[in-house]
């Protein structure tokens, strides 16, 4: 929305993606140091606008949800933690929506065509 608005008011595509990146890069800083969190809030930031220009709104919702979860769900290696099982949930939902998203870009075309002609 943000670049949106920015893009009617600026006219020129390329600096309304410029003033929305440092727009996110600015929300992005922490307040502890702001010399190491810069780098990493421009890649950040740099990333969003890639996806959000390239691929779409959509593409940007889903990687945030995505991104979102990773981070907030427990991961461990050893099953016999308690919280295994939600951490392999989200692994096992992330690969069902890759998978789906995979078979509808197909459009109903084999995924391994190469294997299928032997």
């Amino acid at each position: 929305m943000v670049l949106f608005l920015v893009r009617l008011i600026v006219r020129l595509e390329w600096l309304s993606v410029l003033i929305t990146g440092l727009c996110v890069m600015l929300v992005n800083l922490g307040s502890e140091n702001v010399l190491l969190e810069a780098p990493t809030s421009a890649i950040t930031a740099a990333l969003l606008m890639f996806i959000l220009v390239r691929f779409g709104f959509l593409a940007l919702l889903f990687s945030q949800f995505f991104a979102n979860l990773i981070l907030s769900a427990p991961f461990s290696l050893d099953f016999s933690h308690w919280y295994a099982t939600r951490g392999a949930f989200v692994i096992l939902l992330l690969l069902a929506v890759w998978g789906w998203g995979l078979k509808m870009a197909l459009g109903g075309k084999p995924i391994l065509k190469f294997a299928l002609d032997e």
